[in-house]
């Protein structure tokens, strides 16, 4: 248990971590309409739309990219919102995955 807790000092480790915090931030920065992007409302209305996610699943969704990023960049609790922050990709993927399968089995 306190391997899950306990690191040893890595510089490739922090680099990552730095780098996937800030892919992270950008892209949800814009999902709260900052650089561009729609504004959550339109976005979690989009998924609502197009994919069946109910709001709140939409809202913890974009807390959980917005928090999780911030928590990568300032290394607190990295491991859990690195959780959660995989979690949400594999939903996000699961969509486009399944049309795929679908499409290729049927030709």
């Amino acid at each position: 248990m306190e391997s899950l807790f306990e690191t040893g000092p890595s510089v490739p480790l922090v680099i990552l971590r730095l780098g996937l915090a800030l892919v992270f931030f950008a892209h949800s920065s814009q999902q709260l309409g900052w650089f561009g992007g729609n504004g959550a409302k339109k976005v979690i209305g989009s998924w609502k739309e197009k994919y069946g996610i109910p709001l709140p699943i939409g809202a913890l969704g974009i807390f959980t990219e917005v928090a999780g990023s911030l928590a990568l960049l300032a290394g607190f609790l990295s491991r859990a919102f690195a959780l959660g922050l995989a979690v949400f990709m594999a939903v996000a993927m699961w969509p486009t995955a399944a049309a795929r399968a679908t499409a290729s089995s049927s030709a």
